[in-house]
C-alpha cells in the first residue's frame, strides 16, 4: 500500500475511534446523570409517600380503607403490607416482586433497578413503624423514559457516526492526496534526474516541511548538475587535452623518425647528414620541454606549497636580470617598475609566471617592440602588469588562450619553440595563490596581462 491510501486509512481510523469514544463517553454520561436524576427524585416521591402513609394512618388509622386513599402519581405499582402478612394495600401487584430487595433497616430503604415485562423499572423498599404497626412498603418507579432517551441518543449518534465517517473519509482523501501530491512531484523529478534530465526540478513552494525539502532537494539537483556539468567539461578538456599532447608528440616525433631514417642511409651528403642532425635535436630539445611543462603542471596539481613573506622589488630584480639579456639580443625596450614592501607567496612560482608571460610577450613583437612590467602593492592585494605592443589577440584566442596547447598563432609558436602549456602554468600558479588572471588585448595594437594575488600574511 502506497503512502497515499495508509495516510487517508489513518485518518479515518483517527477520525472513527475518537469520535466513537467522545460520542460513546458523552451518550454514557449523560444517561448515568439522567438516571440519577431520576432514581433521586423517585426516593423523594418514596419519602413523601411514608409521609403521607404516616399522616392518613395518624388520622384515619392504619386500616386498607384508609390507604386506598393513596393515588400512585409516579408510581407504576404500590404494596403495603404488616409485618405479620396482612395486605394492606396492594396495587398492581404483578409488577411488584418482594423477593429481589433484603429486608430493610427500620426508617431506611433499599432500592435496585431491574428490567421485566414491564419495562424498566426501580423498586423501593422500606420499613415505616406507626406505634405498635410496621409496615413493609414496596413501591415500583418506571424508568423506561430514561432509557429510552438514550436509545435515541444512540440511534442518532449512529447516524451522525455514519456522516461525520463519510464526510472524514473525503477530508482524509482530500488531505493525503494534498500532501502527498507534493511528494509525487519530487519522487516523478527524482525519476527524471534519474533518466538523465538533470534540468528537471519539482518546484513546490511553500514555507511547510514539504516546501523546504522541495527546495533542499531543487538545491541538491542544481549542484549535481553543476557538479556533473563541471565533471563533463573537465572530462572534455581533458580528452582535448590528450587529443593536443597526442599531436604535439606525433609532430616532433615523425619529425625524428623520419631524419633518423635519412641518416641511415649511406650516400648522404655531408650537408644532409649534418642538417637531419639538427632537426633531431631540434625536436628532440622540444620534446624535453615539453616533458618538463607537463611535469611542472603536475607538480602544481599534487602538491602542497608553502607560502612565505618575500621582498617585491627584490625578486622582481630577479625577473628583470633573467630576461633583460633576451630582450636586448631582440632588441625589445624594456621597462621595469615595482613598488616596495612585501607579499607573502611562493617566489619561485610567481617569477616563473612573470617569465612566461614576459616570454610570451617577446614572441608576440615583431619589431620595435617595448614590453612593461610593473608591480603595485596595496593593503589588500598585489598586482602585476606585463604589456607590450606586438600583434595582439581576437576576443576568441582570450577566451582560450589559458587552454593546454592552444596557440594564437600555431605555425609561429611551433617556430618560436612553444608548447602551448606556459598560460596553463600561469594558471594554475594564480590558483594557487587564490588570484585572478586577466587579459585585454586589440589586434594589431598590444596585450597587457594583470595579475592579482590577494595580500596575506604567512602566518594564515
Amino acid at each position: 500500500m502506497s503512502y497515499r491510501p495508509k495516510l487517508a486509512v489513518i485518518m479515518v481510523l483517527v477520525i472513527a475511534v475518537s469520535f466513537g469514544i467522545g460520542g460513546g463517553a458523552l451518550i454514557t454520561a449523560s444517561f448515568e446523570a439522567s438516571l440519577e436524576e431520576q432514581i433521586n427524585a423517585a426516593l423523594d416521591d418514596h419519602e413523601n409517600l411514608r409521609e403521607r402513609i404516616w399522616l392518613i394512618c395518624s388520622i384515619a388509622g392504619a386500616d386498607t380503607q384508609s390507604l386506598s386513599q393513596l393515588e400512585l402519581g409516579r408510581m407504576q405499582g404500590l404494596s403495603v403490607h404488616g409485618t405479620d402478612g396482612t395486605i394492606l394495600l396492594d396495587i398492581v401487584p404483578e409488577c411488584l416482586n418482594t423477593g429481589l430487595l433484603p429486608v430493610p433497616e427500620q426508617n431506611a430503604c433499599v432500592y435496585v433497578q431491574r428490567e421485566d415485562a414491564y419495562g424498566y423499572g426501580l423498586l423501593i423498599r422500606s420499613l415505616l413503624i406507626w406505634e405498635d404497626t410496621t409496615f413493609d412498603i414496596l413501591v415500583r418507579y418506571d424508568m423506561s423514559s430514561c432509557y429510552a432517551a438514550r436509545r435515541i441518543q444512540i440511534e442518532l449518534f449512529r447516524k451522525i457516526y455514519a456522516v461525520v465517517i463519510g464526510i472524514g473519509i473525503l477530508t482524509a482523501l482530500i488531505i493525503s492526496w494534498s500532501m502527498t501530491r507534493k511528494l509525487k512531484r519530487i519522487s516523478h523529478t527524482a525519476r527524471a534526474i534519474q533518466q538523465g534530465d538533470l534540468s528537471a526540478r519539482s518546484g513546490v513552494d511553500g514555507q511547510d516541511e514539504f516546501g523546504l525539502l522541495s527546495q533542499d532537494f531543487d538545491a541538491m539537483a542544481e549542484s549535481l548538475q553543476s557538479s556533473i556539468n563541471r565533471i563533463q567539461s573537465e572530462m572534455a578538456r581533458q580528452e582535448a587535452f590528450m587529443g593536443a599532447f597526442a599531436h604535439e608528440l606525433k609532430t616532433p616525433m615523425t619529425a625524428i623518425i623520419g631524419y633518423g631514417d635519412l641518416l641511415r642511409r649511406d650516400n648522404l651528403r655531408d650537408e644532409t647528414r649534418l642538417m637531419a642532425a639538427e632537426y633531431i635535436v631540434s625536436e628532440g630539445k622540444r620534446l624535453e620541454r615539453l616533458s618538463h611543462k607537463l611535469l611542472e603542471l603536475l607538480l602544481l596539481q599534487n602538491e602542497e606549497i608553502q607560502m612565505a613573506e618575500q621582498s617585491l622589488p627584490d625578486m622582481i630584480a630577479d625577473v628583470q636580470a633573467m630576461v633583460a639579456p633576451l630582450m636586448e639580443e631582440r632588441g625589445i625596450v624594456f621597462h621595469c617598475r615595482c613598488d616596495s614592501g612585501t607579499v607573502c607567496l611562493e617566489p619561485d612560482l610567481i617569477r616563473a609566471l612573470l617569465y612566461n608571460l614576459l616570454d610570451n610577450a617577446m614572441k608576440a613583437i615583431d619589431a620595435d617592440g617595448v614590453i612593461t612590467l610593473f608591480c603595485e602593492r596595496s593593503d589588500t592585494a598585489c598586482r602585476f602588469v606585463v604589456s607590450d605592443n606586438g600583434r595582439g589577440m581576437s576576443l576568441k584566442d582570450l577566451e582560450n588562450i589559458t587552454e593546454a596547447f592552444y596557440r594564437a598563432d600555431k605555425a609561429r609558436s611551433r617556430k618560436q619553440g612553444g608548447a602551448g602549456l606556459g598560460l596553463t602554468l600561469c594558471r594554475e600558479i594564480i590558483r594557487i595563490h587564490q588570484g585572478e588572471l586577466h587579459f585585454s588585448s586589440i589586434p594589431g595594437q598590444g596585450t597587457t596581462v594583470t595579475v592579482t594575488i590577494p595580500a596575506r600574511r604567512d602566518t594564515e
